[in-house]
């Protein structure tokens, strides 16, 4: 955002925060405090000056978030950190000691790493590795093919999308998550899509969600089905999808459709899943090997709960 000084950012982070923040649009905060973040994604200064807002504010785990998600950001631009990363260090060591009941993991130290915050349910505590995210970019015709092999031997495969919020708009798909028991294919969107005719990507994954054969798993539908269904995309390869079964409302596995992802893995498995990175920007390139961890771990868990509920079934 060229031409803005910090004055002017905060202006437009008042201004953001009170219009989403009105009755009638009924967001939570997190969500309001998130698409104020999208609104300045690409704006390394708009970030220090929210942060700074949300500690104003009291809003101590969203500031930290806010920390959490750009650390590198503020470390790999040179003016913002001589600027801000100081203050926003001591601020954040400040607000962890005096508020320790907010269980944030511990930022000064941490570094990104294949993992989730100790004590978290991790791929490794599944008995898988860091192999077990495949990030697949579009360029690799040969990767995309074993992808889709694999995808096509299954019995039933996982499906997820990560997304990037637009104030005033439509979401944007950045990440299409797709798994088996054993690895998350994490298709880079604007890759597959730019290269679909050589990739023939859009057909391929048209005859996996068809197969009447595959089951797929997935959590809350609805909300998957109308982000990529607004893309032009979306709409080819989703027209005919079949034998969906969805964690969300399905009876077995949430009798009154409340528990949330979060919810069930913890009754169901006792595990506890840090979901810090699913708010991350997911449209910043490349993704940090944290984001990969989480959104190759969540899908598997959907299989996961699956076979819980259901006759296991073989997959190869």
């Amino acid at each position: 955002m060229s031409g803005m000084n910090n004055q002017d950012r905060l202006r437009r982070v008042e201004k953001l925060w009170k219009l989403l923040s009105e009755p009638s649009r009924a967001l939570p905060k997190q969500a309001v405090y998130e698409r104020v973040e999208e609104h300045f994604a690409d704006d390394i200064h708009g970030v220090a000056v929210l942060f700074e807002f949300l500690v104003r504010s009291s809003e101590v785990r969203f500031a930290c978030d806010v920390y959490r998600r750009h650390r590198n950001d503020f470390e790999k631009d040179e003016q913002a950190r001589t600027l801000y990363l100081d203050y926003i260090l001591a601020e954040v060591k400040r607000l962890t000691e005096d508020e320790p009941a907010i269980n944030v993991p511990p930022l000064l130290t941490s570094e990104d790493e294949f993992g989730p915050s100790e004590g978290c349910v991790s791929l490794k505590q599944l008995g898988l590795t860091e192999k077990s995210a495949v990030y697949i970019s579009g360029a690799d015709r040969k990767i995309v093919d074993t992808a889709f092999e694999k995808l096509l031997a299954a019995n039933a495969i996982a499906l997820e999308v990560k997304w990037v919020p637009r104030i005033g708009g439509r979401a944007r798909v950045s990440l299409l998550q797709v798994a088996t028991r054993n690895e998350t294919y994490l298709f880079d969107y604007k890759g597959v899509v730019k290269n679909n005719e050589a990739l023939e990507f859009g057909s391929r994954f048209s005859g996996v969600l068809n197969s009447r054969r595959i089951t797929k798993v997935v959590f809350d539908f609805d909300e998957t089905y109308d982000i990529l269904i607004a893309d032009n995309f979306g709409n080819y390869y989703l027209k005919d999808i079949s034998n969906v079964l969805d964690l969300r409302y399905d009876k077995k596995v949430n009798p009154n459709g409340k528990r949330t992802t979060k919810a069930l893995v913890e009754e169901v498995f006792g595990y506890n899943l840090d979901q810090i990175e699913k708010l991350s920007y997911w449209d910043r390139r490349p993704l940090r090997k944290a984001q990969l961890h989480y959104a190759a771990l969540e899908t598997i868990l959907y299989l996961q709960i699956h076979d819980k509920f259901f006759q296991k079934r073989e997959y190869r």
